[in-house]
């Protein structure tokens, strides 16, 4: 067994690398004992995977989400030079099913962090209060129509609140990482980076989800689920693909003032109407 440090080579054979057991019975497979190759390319992967659910799709189904872990996990040890380690990933159905459960289970924890944002801000922006009479009704009022993110669409302060809070608190969190790559559907203005759809449809389903745990009066935590909010983020890629198709000039508009909030103003509460840079 190859010791793992900092010496090692790039390129080993691809029996060199076997997978750590949990340490118990039916537990986990645990990232931290693994080789280091393994580990830097799940780690690779998990930032695979985190940029395409903010660019792609927040929500991938089954079938989906299995591929973009193992292309992930291809494409990293790839990147990385650990041709061996590739190898063994592609011609080995067992070890690749056993290790795609590490970056797997990254995607349900990436939309529960940004879940986490709005459970914290809904109560007090919705004005949602335990044992009110009045909290059941504004529930109702915010789900009709969507009015959550009104009053013109995806306007509602609790939105760029949490698309700062979730993508850009911090600098090295996905939101610098990644807006290089955020799109602009105008040809003529490239350079006007827009809230990429996914990410934005994101926030609207964790919103329905959070307001969703208010919806008999008192608050009950809820399992935060693919299959539970699916529909509630198709809805939102429905709308947002409504407006662009409706008006892409429009659309540009809006996406790239939610990206200006987000990105640069600090406090939510400070976002008013300004004009478009043009």
């Amino acid at each position: 067994m190859i010791v793992d440090d900092e010496d090692i080579p790039n390129h080993l054979p691809p029996a060199t690398y076997t997978i750590i057991p949990p340490t118990r019975a039916g537990g986990n497979i645990l990232l931290l004992p693994q080789h280091r190759h393994i580990r830097e390319t799940i780690q690779a992967a998990i930032v695979r995977l985190e940029n395409s659910l903010i660019l792609d799709n927040a929500f991938p189904d089954a079938a989906a989400r299995q591929q973009l872990v193992i292309k992930a996990m291809l494409d990293s040890s790839a990147h990385l030079g650990f041709g061996g380690l590739r190898t063994r990933l592609s011609a080995d159905a067992s070890f690749r099913r056993s290790l795609t459960s590490l970056p797997n289970q990254r995607i349900s924890t990436f939309r529960s962090q940004v879940k986490k944002v709005t459970d914290a801000h809904c109560p007090p922006h919705y004005g949602l209060q335990a044992g009110s009479e009045d909290t059941l009704e504004k529930v109702e009022y915010q789900f009709s129509d969507l009015r959550y993110i009104y009053p013109s669409p995806y306007s509602n302060a609790i939105i760029q609140h949490t698309l700062r809070a979730a993508f850009w608190n911090v600098p090295s969190a996905v939101g610098y990482r990644i807006e290089d790559f955020f799109p602009s559907a105008r040809r003529d203005r490239p350079d006007e980076k827009e809230i990429p759809m996914a990410m934005l449809a994101l926030v609207g389903a964790v919103l329905h989800a959070s307001l969703s745990e208010w919806s008999t009066g008192i608050h009950k935590k809820n399992t935060f689920s693919a299959d539970a909010f699916l529909d509630a983020y198709n809805e939102h890629v429905t709308l947002l693909t409504g407006i662009k198709q409706k008006n892409v000039n429009g659309y540009h508009t809006m996406m790239h003032r939610l990206y200006i909030a987000a990105r640069y103003v600090y406090s939510f509460t400070s976002f008013v109407p300004f004009r478009i840079l043009t």
